[in-house]
């Protein structure tokens, strides 16, 4: 096992039968050296979650383009680790700006879950509820901790005894607060091992146990959308997104090609913008900034139906006065209703490189020939 092992992903992000828009983003960049997959859910009921959850994968790519390939020895969990502080600097800022404008506070949040492979070893990088499983052999661990209110618990249950999903604020995520600590993990890996990138929108509808099954028993070709169709049908009134990864998968297995979707992204465009987060809007089309435009143009819409009316009175009279005409009154006079439209300008960043510090080497485990089962290491 000294060779890098073969890998195979399959992926799938849908916004479900209850919500009118897609708020998750999954992220994919796969090169010789390693592979990075992230997945973020932006914040329901927050301002521009679909905006935040983008920009941070977007962010993330960014990160791993400039640094793959230079060296084995990267240190990818102090790389993540900076760049989602970043993320959580510029998103915090942009809310700030939002709230001193719209004069009421405004919100924007994300959760994340970043993994790089590299070698047998997964560096992953946390915050939110958002989840990653490691499985092996049929036997199946939760990964990551939810950073939610009420689930200190390893491992808790996706679903409640009596079938009702659990119902958490987020105590820790991107936007939440002007500094963020993501948890740190590192998972040896082994041949035939599973990893699974999911937003809540599925972990509260399937069972740990049930994701266990499935990845033993389905395909990579069909267990992504079994997983995400499985959690809407059972109402999950949320967006749904699923990553799954199997580790060295035989080299003539068929190729993988999911399809195109929206809110995924791969590889990394240098156009991306990356820097300076604006999310679209915001500032004034759902705050008081989009009451006041929509005050302006009721005034306006009054005085120009008052135009209306006096031109039309003016213009009895003065048929009136000349006698050329019978009498006219305004009653069943159709007076034509004013259209007014609020416009919310769209500002694109422009996308700026910006150099990354030079991380500092780790030790790389030694994974080992006899299958154990899995266990997850934090990182400090």
């Amino acid at each position: 096992m000294n060779n890098a092992p073969y890998l195979r992903a399959n992926w799938l992000s849908i916004t479900g039968s209850v919500r009118d828009h897609n708020e998750d983003a999954i992220g994919i960049y796969q090169h010789a050296d390693a592979h990075m997959y992230v997945l973020c859910d932006g914040v329901g009921g927050a301002e521009a979650g679909e905006f935040v959850s983008e920009f941070a994968i977007k962010r993330m790519l960014k990160m791993f383009h400039e640094n793959v390939g230079k060296s084995a020895s990267v240190n990818w969990s102090a790389l993540m680790e900076q760049t989602i502080g970043e993320i959580n600097a510029e998103v915090r800022r942009s809310a700030d700006a939002a709230s001193a404008q719209s004069g009421t506070t405004v919100m924007m949040g994300s959760t994340i879950v970043a993994a790089v492979i590299q070698g047998w070893n997964v560096f992953v990088a946390h915050v939110g509820d958002s989840r990653l499983y490691h499985w092996r052999g049929g036997g199946i661990v939760q990964a990551t901790t939810d950073h939610s209110a009420g689930t200190t618990m390893y491992n808790m249950p996706a679903i409640r005894p009596d079938g009702s999903t659990k119902q958490n604020v987020l105590a820790r995520g991107i936007g939440k607060g002007d500094t963020i600590s993501a948890d740190l993990l590192l998972i040896s890996l082994q041949a035939g091992d599973k990893l699974l990138l999911c937003s809540d929108g599925m972990s509260d509808k399937v069972a740990t146990e049930e994701v266990a099954q499935v990845l033993a028993t389905m395909p990579l070709q069909t267990a992504p959308e079994y997983l995400a169709q499985t959690a809407d049908s059972r109402m999950s009134r949320d967006n749904v997104s699923v990553m799954l990864i199997e580790v060295n998968a035989a080299p003539d297995a068929p190729s993988i090609t999911p399809p195109e979707q929206e809110r995924a992204f791969v590889g990394y465009n240098p156009r991306w913008a990356t820097t300076q987060f604006k999310a679209a809007g915001i500032p004034g089309s759902k705050k008081s900034g989009g009451k006041s435009r929509g005050l302006i143009f009721g005034l306006v819409a009054l005085l120009i139906v008052a135009l209306v009316i006096i031109g039309v009175l003016v213009a009895n009279s003065a048929q009136n006065a000349g006698g050329d005409s019978p009498a006219a009154t305004t009653q069943g006079t159709s007076v034509p209703a004013a259209i007014t439209e609020d416009v919310v300008p769209t500002d694109t960043p422009v996308p700026t490189d910006t150099a990354t510090s030079t991380p500092t080497p780790t030790d790389t485990p030694t994974p080992t020939e006899t299958p154990i089962p899995p266990t997850v290491t934090p990182r400090t």
